[in-house]
């Protein structure tokens, strides 16, 4: 039975009038639906009527408020017939705005992923004014649970997690989904250890070789190279460049790239990782966005020449920073660097995949990983072509 959308959902209540009123809804849905293969079994956006639970379930009982966003609030809530824990995330409602699009879409997402490493959504139900998404509750977030556990110094943990992460990845990958907004606020830990990707609300599916998505996502520190640059194609890869540096930010507990904005997060990277040869990146040095900064980057030393012309080299530049007592244990692990050069690659064509750098990984058996130029050659991951809009 084909899913209504949101623009053709009866006004049965003054609820549903409320979201039908809200225009940047249905340009949204309209948008997706535009992107979407129907040869693939995946769903288009619900609407509000397809995504609630049963009108007659309990009411949430808010214990405590444990995030807080422009669109919504998450609360802490226990069941008080079953004492189960879940997170309660209430969306913000009101007569002229209705319900935010990136809420209807991230539920509708959810309702389809059904993975150990993504997070699971249990109902959604409205209440005058509100809608709630109920959602499995997990105690941490990445950012929180790096304090509180002393992360990087605990190479074992670092390793089950990055492992649960790729894994993650992998998943919503193999379905055409792209996160485009990774940091460790949106990185879920449980009581027991599992970590569970978090917030669809940016995600997007990609069937199409033409869209209208544009390059303003994602938190500026986990930001891939071509978002900065404005480079028309991305794909799955930004989600690679964000997860490297995270993981990167678990060995070292601080974050790699540290920009004040897009111009200043551009050229702290290429400070750091080096700018990359013409063999290896012959567009680059034609980029508008480049330019601005490229007579600023020679003052740290000329383009790095790559011995391998497939891969930029910047594990010399890493290990450095991985000199001071409390981290030079990781340098005994040279595998971990080596999974942080081919998620890193500064150009997005050159970097591994999710599933790639699963069977790379070789943390947990104690063997190093080889890189192989062929994994960058055949690469399977889904790109995007866009049109900018602003």
């Amino acid at each position: 039975m084909p899913l209504k959308s949101i623009a053709n959902l009866p006004k049965k209540s003054a609820w549903i009038s409320h979201i039908h009123r809200r225009r940047k809804v249905t340009s949204l849905i309209e948008l997706q639906q535009n992107s979407f293969d129907e040869n693939l079994p995946l769903p288009r956006t619900l609407s509000v009527e397809d995504l609630l639970g049963n009108s007659d379930d309990e009411e949430p009982c808010l214990r405590e408020r444990i995030g807080v966003g422009t669109y919504s609030d998450v609360y802490k809530c226990r069941k008080s017939c079953s004492g189960e824990i879940y997170a309660n995330k209430v969306i913000k409602m009101n007569e002229e705005e209705g319900a935010p699009g990136t809420a209807i879409w991230e539920a509708s997402l959810l309702k389809m992923l059904h993975h150990e490493n993504i997070i699971a959504l249990q109902k959604v139900r409205y209440d005058p004014g509100k809608l709630h998404i109920q959602l499995e509750y997990a105690r941490y977030n990445l950012n929180s649970y790096m304090t509180t556990h002393q992360l990087s110094s605990n190479q074992s943990s670092v390793e089950s997690l990055a492992r649960q992460f790729f894994r993650g990845l992998g998943y919503i990958h193999g379905k055409s989904i792209i996160h485009r907004d990774l940091k460790p606020e949106n990185l879920l830990i449980t009581e027991n250890g599992t970590l569970k990707i978090a917030d669809f609300g940016l995600a997007r599916q990609v069937c199409q070789p033409v869209s209208t998505f544009g390059t303003h996502v994602s938190t500026l520190w986990y930001k891939a190279p071509e978002l900065l640059l404005e480079i028309n194609t991305y794909g799955s890869e930004i989600d690679i460049w964000s997860a490297g540096c995270i993981v990167y930010e678990m060995m070292k507990g601080r974050a790699l790239f540290c920009g004040l904005n897009d111009m200043s997060q551009l050229k702290t990277i290429f400070e750091d990782i080096g700018v990359p040869s013409s063999v290896y990146w012959s567009e680059l040095r034609v980029n508008t966005k480049f330019q601005l900064i490229e007579s600023t980057l020679r003052q740290f030393g000329p383009p790095i020449t790559d011995i391998n012309p497939e891969m930029h080299n910047i594990q010399a530049r890493l290990l450095p920073k991985f000199k001071r007592n409390l981290h030079r244990h990781w340098l005994s692990r040279m595998d971990a660097f080596k999974l942080l050069e081919m998620c890193l690659q500064p150009r997005g064509s050159r970097r591994i995949t999710a599933q790639r750098a699963l069977s790379e990984m070789t943390f947990l058996d104690g063997n190093s990983p080889t890189i192989s130029v062929s994994i960058y050659k055949n690469r399977s991951a889904f790109r995007l072509k866009m049109q900018f809009t602003n």
